[in-house]
């Protein structure tokens, strides 16, 4: 009976702190890619914008040269 307690006891003592790790690991990466993936996503749009800018730049050029 009371080998049985202690293996009940062993088992939550290891799960519960198993549990609390794996979900707090899981939000950090959740929350550490969504970060990143925004950051990308602002400097995608910038890159366009300059790309636009200066195709723009360059049309308003190029109808001028004629």
């Amino acid at each position: 009976m009371q080998k049985d307690r202690l293996k009940k006891a062993d088992i939550k003592f290891f799960i519960l702190p198993f549990v609390f790790l794996v979900l707090t690991f899981a939000s950090l990466t959740y929350m550490t890619t969504k970060e990143r993936i925004e950051e990308r996503y602002d400097i995608l749009e910038k890159d366009a914008v300059t790309i636009s800018n200066s195709y723009s730049h360059g049309l308003s050029t190029s109808r001028e040269a004629y």
